[in-house]
């Protein structure tokens, strides 16, 4: 009998950006839309899972899908209760973007909006845990859309 073996991939399909602003998030995703020409909308919240709490956390989340179908997620990393990625506690905001989005070109829009005090780019896989968070996204993703 011929052994099957997965592997596991590190690879994703999307990158990151994290934002330092002390503005509300309805503010920023404003902001974002006038500057990037797209047209982010507030969702439901999205869930996600904390394994030292036990319990799911919601955190504040905006959603756009340009006509090629790629997808600009704007997610507020604190809540009264938790943070969405502990590791990068410094950032108020992270984006997350397909990865055929020209993301320097997207990062030097954002620093040049006022208010906004730092935003930078860093590989999604240095987030411990980051496929349980993106399977999370997917599935928030597909609830949305199975309500359009």
């Amino acid at each position: 009998m011929k052994r099957v073996k997965l592997e596991y991939s590190n690879s994703t399909d999307k990158n990151i950006i994290g934002i330092v602003c002390q503005k509300p998030d309805y503010w920023l995703a404003l902001q974002l839309n006038k500057k990037l020409t797209i047209r982010l909308d507030r969702q439901e919240d999205i869930p996600i899972y904390k394994e030292r709490l036990q319990s799911s956390i919601l955190f504040h989340f905006f959603s756009f899908i340009n006509h090629w179908g790629q997808g600009i997620f704007l997610l507020k990393n604190y809540t009264p209760f938790s943070t969405l990625f502990s590791k990068y506690k410094n950032f108020d905001y992270f984006i997350l973007l397909d990865d055929s989005i020209p993301i320097q070109e997207y990062l030097l829009q954002i620093r040049n909006i006022q208010n906004i005090d730092a935003a930078l780019t860093f590989p999604l896989s240095s987030i411990p845990k980051i496929e349980y968070f993106l399977e999370d996204l997917e599935l928030h993703i597909l609830e949305i859309n199975k309500g359009l």
